[in-house]
């Protein structure tokens, strides 16, 4: 790769001028990589870069002096948490990074690794970005959320590794938002969040409450003691408008995606896709429903080693979902009920792998009606109770097909 140098022509007697171009190109185009202490020792040449190794803070000479650059995407109103008093390695650098939220809106976290001691809680915040390749680390006896938002907007965090500290025996879990709107936490990494207690409840490992405007997207989530990503409604206020997208759960001891309520409450407008879920303790690979109607889309996800199904949807409200090319392997499957009003929807092309569990495979198991079940392969497809059903094209490598107490079932082109 010649980065666009000049090449001196065959021949040419002042072949030296285009090779001192070259050089001086280069101390404009190589980035220079010293601790930020050293910067001063070298030449701020017109254009030239120096990278601060110890710090991640990026600078331009301006031909007197080292200017300070923004990072990537941040244009204005940015600090970097190094700019704030974060102590030596091992200094608690919770009153930096609190200090840092409440005075710009966008604050860096550059590569290297800071620990919070404290639990950082914040009210009525908007419109902040905390982001960068650094990591946020918790130590033995952190307890609560290492960030808490409550009443805030505008809320994105980027890129961050959080480490829970796997020595830890308390509970506690890494990110929550309580009623919140406008949220996002994306390409962010989670490991040893909370303690494996055998209890089905909070602290998890990425936690909304009543927010609305959800985006959690691209993140990998390994060695959870919760719940690794938990979307609750709260109270009477539903939650609105959901999408998780991308994410990777791992060893959680409860569902790997949760999304809905057991109270008057519930998620409207959710959007569960392309998501791999490998090995829940207990619970199920994922789990949605509430009380509420609920619109949802489960699709391209991959679900394998949970401890109850697969993919389980609860309702008491008339209720749609769209089910489809979702691939689950081992002994579970797909359940859907309602226990008050009817759930509708469409379940296709979904893949149920290496299912031997007579207990499992695709299952209607009440209040069900107005349901397509299309293109599936699976152990079995079972309805039990429920009203209009058109079942085709399905391939069932078990136990085929029972319709036990459904009405008005057509079947067509199933191969068992």
């Amino acid at each position: 790769m010649n980065h666009e140098l000049t090449i001196p022509q065959r021949g040419v007697n002042n072949w030296h001028v285009p090779i001192n171009g070259n050089f001086e190109q280069l101390d404009r185009d190589v980035e220079i990589r010293d601790s930020a202490a050293n910067r001063d020792s070298y030449e701020p040449k017109q254009g030239a870069l120096f990278r601060a190794t110890d710090t991640g803070n990026l600078y331009r000479g301006t031909g007197s002096e080292w200017t300070r650059q923004d990072p990537p995407g941040v244009l204005v109103d940015w600090a970097s948490i190094t700019d704030f008093d974060v102590g030596n390695d091992g200094d608690d650098a919770s009153a930096a990074l609190k200090t840092a939220l409440e005075s710009v809106r966008n604050v860096y976290i550059p590569q290297g690794s800071y620990k919070l001691a404290k639990p950082l809680k914040f009210s009525s915040l908007s419109d902040r970005r905390i982001f960068g390749s650094g990591t946020l680390r918790y130590p033995q006896d952190g307890s609560e959320y290492m960030f808490e938002f409550e009443k805030s907007s505008g809320i994105e965090i980027d890129g961050i590794s959080f480490d829970g500290n796997e020595k830890n025996t308390n509970d506690y879990g890494a990110v929550r938002f309580v009623g919140c709107s406008d949220i996002s936490v994306r390409n962010c990494q989670f490991y040893s969040w909370g303690n494996s207690d055998g209890y089905t409840d909070e602290p998890h490992t990425v936690a909304t409450r009543g927010s609305d405007d959800v985006d959690i997207l691209y993140n990998s989530i390994v060695d959870s003691g919760g719940k690794g990503i938990s979307v609750y409604a709260f109270d009477d206020d539903q939650t609105d408008s959901i999408r998780i997208i991308g994410n990777r759960t791992k060893n959680t001891d409860e569902e790997g995606i949760f999304a809905g309520t057991e109270h008057n409450s519930g998620t409207t407008r959710v959007v569960i896709a392309h998501n791999d879920i490998d090995t829940t303790k207990k619970q199920y690979g994922m789990r949605i429903g509430g009380l509420q109607p609920c619109n949802a889309l489960i699709t391209g996800n991959t679900i394998r080693n949970t401890h109850n199904a697969a993919i389980e949807v609860k309702s008491r409200s008339s209720s749609v979902y769209t089910i489809t090319n979702n691939v689950v392997t081992g002994n579970n499957g797909i359940n859907i009920r309602s226990v008050e009003e009817p759930l509708g929807g469409v379940i296709a092309n979904n893949s149920i792998v290496d299912c031997n569990d007579s207990g499992q495979g695709i299952r209607l198991l009440s209040g069900c009606e107005n349901v397509i079940v299309s293109g599936n392969y699976a152990n079995q497809i079972e309805l039990d109770g429920g009203d209009n059903f058109s079942i085709f094209g399905n391939y069932t490598y078990g136990n085929g097909i029972t319709t036990r107490g459904a009405r008005n079932v057509e079947e067509a082109m199933n191969i068992s």
